[in-house]
């Protein structure tokens, strides 16, 4: 007999906490373009998501 899996998470939670972590990625993107255009910065995205990571 096969062994199942017991999941505490229901799907529609997992869809859910997807599409949030969606969101959020989108809005940091937006954001990032947004500060690239502006000229308020010199970094790119890439510099900006390291640095932004080293803070953390």
């Amino acid at each position: 007999m096969e062994r199942q899996n017991i999941s505490s998470t229901q799907p529609d939670d997992l869809i859910r906490q997807a599409r949030k972590q969606q969101s959020q990625i989108d809005w940091i993107s937006t954001r990032l373009e947004k500060a690239e255009n502006s000229g308020f910065t010199n970094l790119n995205k890439d510099q900006i998501l390291t640095e932004s990571k080293s803070l953390i």
